[in-house]
């Protein structure tokens, strides 16, 4: 990643990669069981498979976020002292 190549604050930079990292694993795993949910017929438990893949996938987006607006301020804070 490009901003996390250039900032100072280490801590920062590694959680924002870290939640970045995440975000295609979980798209990745939600696809593959909307795959077989297709497949087979069990309802209850691919249903509350994809629920619980959609629920940590939007987490991660949400802390992906969060993570970036961290860096945004840092960065912002660094620019207009100097």
């Amino acid at each position: 990643m490009i901003l996390t190549s250039h900032l100072c604050a280490f801590r920062l930079s590694e959680e924002l990669t870290y939640h970045s990292n995440q975000i295609p694993f979980f798209a990745g795993q939600l696809s593959m069981l909307s795959n077989v949910k297709r497949s087979t017929n069990e309802f209850d438990s691919t249903i509350t498979a994809l629920a619980s893949n959609a629920d940590n996938l939007m987490k991660s987006v949400l802390k992906s976020l969060k993570s970036t607006e961290a860096v945004l301020i840092k960065v912002i804070s660094i620019f207009c002292l100097t």
